[in-house]
This record gives structure tokens, sequence and C-alpha cells, in this order.
């Protein structure tokens, strides 16, 4: 079952994200207080996925329209935010639905691990940076 292997090295990119994340948060402060910042990031990243998934349903999109009132798509701030946050629990729903052999959804599917490579290219950029002027004794 090739999905399994694809799945796993895709969930691999969240691993890498957590482990560059914690290894350059721990160079500007305490160890225990960057595994926290990194779970932090991760609990969020979780949530807001979970209330935008709410928020695109049906029921919860019929609950919020205004008698009257039209449908607006106004791009806000935390919008902004929560495309820019990392996205780690939709890297881990496109490695599940490759196992579940699910629907393909386009550039929706694919954005969380764009998202989350990213990150760790800019992340591993820093920490590579911070480590050449590093003066190893």
């Amino acid at each position: 079952m090739p999905e399994y292997l694809i799945a796993s090295l895709l969930c691999s990119f969240n691993l890498l994200f957590v482990v560059v994340a914690v290894l350059i948060l721990s160079l500007l402060m305490p160890d225990i207080v960057s595994f926290l910042c990194a779970l932090g990031i991760g609990i969020v990243s979780f949530v807001a996925d979970g209330i935008a998934a709410i928020s695109h349903s049906q029921m919860a999109q019929a609950m919020m329209q205004q008698p009257g009132a039209h449908p607006h798509s106004d791009f806000t701030r935390w919008k902004v935010i929560y495309y820019l946050w990392p996205k780690l629990s939709g890297a881990q729903q496109l490695a599940s639905s490759l196992i579940s052999s699910e629907a393909f959804h386009g550039f929706g599917s694919i954005y969380p691990l764009i998202n989350v490579f990213l990150y760790c290219l800019i992340l591993g950029a820093l920490l590579f940076l911070r480590f050449v002027n590093e003066d190893i004794v």
C-alpha cells in the first residue's frame, strides 16, 4: 500500500516543522518555553481549522446569515492570520485523505502542505544563518 508511505512522508513535514521551530525558538528562550510555544502553535492550528470547518458548514452559515442581507466575502485580518498560520492539521488531513481514498479538492487540499513546507524552509534557513554566524569553540 503505497498510500501509507506517502501519507507518512507528508506527516513528516509536521514533525520537521515542530523540530525546527523548537530548535530556533530554543536559541531565543529557555527550552521548555520554546517547546510550549511550538505546542501552542499546533493547538492554535487545530482549533483554527476546526472553527473554519464549522463556519463553512451550511448550518452555521444559515444561522449567521441575517434576513434580507446578502452574503459578503470580506477579507479581514483574522482571515489573513488564518491563512498565514502553519496548517499542521491540514497536512494531516491531506495525508489521511490519501489513505482513505477521499476525493482530491485541488489547491485547497494541497495548500496546508505547501504552507508547512514553506515554514520549514524559512525556519530552516533562519536556523542555518544563526549557526553560520556562531563561533564553535
